[in-house]
């Protein structure tokens, strides 16, 4: 028995982006999951390019 191929479009799912999370607060306002830190829809972008660190619950005291 001869093999049949069938042309069916292939499963697409969305390319994965590589990035921090934000969170949209009130719009036009992005929070960095990672950092905590605040954002305009256009600082937002150019925030998940720089490396962040976690906002500490106990800061160091010196």
């Amino acid at each position: 028995m001869a093999e049949v191929q069938q042309n069916r479009p292939s499963a697409r799912t969305p390319d994965d982006q590589i990035g921090k999370p934000f969170l949209v607060i009130a719009g036009k306002i992005r929070k960095c999951l990672v950092c905590e830190e605040l954002f305009t829809r256009q600082e937002a972008p150019k925030h998940a390019n720089v490396v962040c660190q976690p906002r500490s619950e106990y800061p160091e005291h010196e």
